[in-house]
């Protein structure tokens, strides 16, 4: 039997219910509604973390930020990733020094080494952020985690964004291909569709890493036109609804810190398209660049099937984390980015496999990004390391429809999310565990334990830890527990579970 191909596409920020497919009222995403007519829409997929960098290593990995060593995600000015005094600013392609924290190991068998000694070839595009930077002394990117292909990754921060070239986060030297004023989510889409033609002939491992759609949000002036108009019409029909419910909010330093992005020379050249950057409820332009994405799938699937490979291609399609709520919304779930409440780890995710799975499946079996690495081991009969451990699980059998040996309704979820200050974005240090429908989560900074019974509470609104203290006691513990065996770290002078 021939090895399937993969391709995981992975949206930044992108909220739980910013797809059609789960309800959103105004995007559009019709390709990525049709992957999940052809396979599984899972309503309980969970991200490792509640930010990128922690999240995508452990997607990686297949192990938990804190066995992993990211918990947080990197910056490209701190010592997080390099002692920037003089000693240490010409080791270029040598690995970091030893007094570096907080970037990828080289130790692990990532996810792309493991497809690389399969036979497959191995390409990413887009977005990496788990080792240093070109820009500041570190060639220690993809390439050496088992990408042959590296397209279009991040020379520097990108924490604002570089979403039309010349690419200044990315690599300002990339020649554009799309014609003047080239969009990145399209050339990405355009790199995707090479890939596939270039590697047709043997099996193939694709991992697009898209930037959008994190903040200083940019699209195209067509798109984002297309959208406002929309908006407009929908907001004559309902003014209450877009006045009333959905101001922009937040803590004084999320607005601090979303101010000083609109006050960017190059956010204010564009006062305008920045003013509509930040709506909260119906964002014309996040829906602009969702359409971009959305329209590169649509590519994607053509491309496959053209050649002959969709049957035996196996597309993934998530979230790194929760959506930010400075613009957008995440369902009904409490918080979004750096939150451990829901809104921060639930993601949409769907899987597509034509030969395997049957169609139009919605499934509420929790998973976690940690289970991708177990299931295409099995997918492609790779032999996990014994001294590998791993956090996740196969869902292989569920992708076959099979009965696996592992009750999954039964798991614990557990993710630590350590901070020494809260998060600009409001999150607070913490860790957070979910088995069945119970979660539980513990505020390292507060002391503070909550109690949630998502079945009947998924928007995390009515705390049952005085209602149900045994319950909480247990959940406590099983915390503890996990957090020491992880070899998990928690801020000085901030209390234990």
């Amino acid at each position: 039997m021939k090895k399937p191909n993969v391709i995981f596409i992975l949206v930044d920020d992108l909220g739980w219910a910013d797809l059609e497919c789960y309800g959103h009222p105004f995007n559009e995403t019709p390709h990525i509604d049709q992957l999940a007519e052809t396979g599984i829409r899972f309503t309980d997929a969970y991200a490792a973390a509640p930010v990128c960098s922690p999240s995508r290593a452990a997607l990686l990995t297949g192990q938990c930020p804190p066995r992993n060593g990211v918990t947080d995600y990197l910056r490209p000015h701190s010592e997080w990733f390099l002692p920037l005094g003089a000693a240490n600013q010409n080791f270029a392609d040598n690995e970091l020094p030893e007094d570096t924290d907080y970037r990828m190991s080289p130790q692990f068998v990532t996810m792309a080494e493991m497809f690389k000694k399969s036979g497959y070839a191995t390409g990413i595009i887009g977005k990496w952020h788990l080792s240093g930077y070109d820009k500041h002394g570190v060639k220690y990117g993809p390439a050496k985690y088992g990408f042959d292909d590296v397209l279009l990754s991040e020379q520097t921060g990108i924490g604002s964004g570089s979403y039309f070239h010349p690419y200044d986060k990315v690599d300002a030297t990339i020649e554009p291909v799309l014609g003047e004023n080239e969009f990145l989510v399209d050339r990405m889409n355009y790199e995707a569709v090479e890939f596939i033609k270039r590697h047709k002939e043997k099996p193939f491992f694709l991992y697009l890493s898209h930037y959008a759609v994190h903040t200083t949000l940019d699209a195209k002036e067509e798109d984002i036109h297309y959208f406002s108009e929309k908006r407009k019409k929908l907001k004559q029909r309902n003014p209450k609804k877009y006045q009333k419910r959905y101001k922009h909010g937040g803590n004084f330093l999320t607005t601090l810190v979303t101010l000083i992005e609109r006050l960017k020379p190059r956010n204010l050249r564009h006062f305008r398209k920045n003013k509509k950057r930040w709506i909260k409820y119906n964002n014309p332009v996040l829906a602009a660049m969702l359409k971009a994405i959305d329209k590169g799938i649509g590519e994607i699937v053509e491309t496959l099937k053209e050649l002959g490979l969709y049957e035996n291609t196996i597309i993934v399609f998530t979230s790194d984390n929760g959506g930010e709520l400075r613009v957008t919304r995440n369902g009904p779930m409490r918080g979004g980015k750096s939150f451990t409440y829901e809104g921060g780890l639930r993601v949409p995710q769907i899987i597509s496999y034509p030969e395997t799975i049957m169609s139009n499946i919605i499934s509420e079996i929790p998973t976690i990004h940690m289970d991708f690495y177990p299931t295409f081991a099995e997918l492609i009969d790779y032999r996990i390391p014994k001294d590998h451990k791993l956090d996740g699980i196969s869902l292989l059998p569920i992708l076959k429809n099979e009965s696996p040996s592992t009750d999954f309704t039964q798991r614990t979820f557990s993710w630590l999310y350590p901070l020494k200050i809260p998060h600009f974005l409001g999150g607070h240090s913490s860790a957070a565990n979910r088995k069945e429908k119970f979660k539980y989560l513990w505020f390292f900074d507060r002391g503070q334990g909550e109690l949630y019974d998502l079945q009947k509470d998924v928007s995390e609104t009515t705390n049952l830890v005085d209602r149900y203290p045994q319950k909480a006691q247990e959940h406590r513990k099983f915390m503890k527990n996990w957090i020491e065996d992880v070899k998990g770290n928690i801020p000085k002078r901030q209390k234990e579970p």
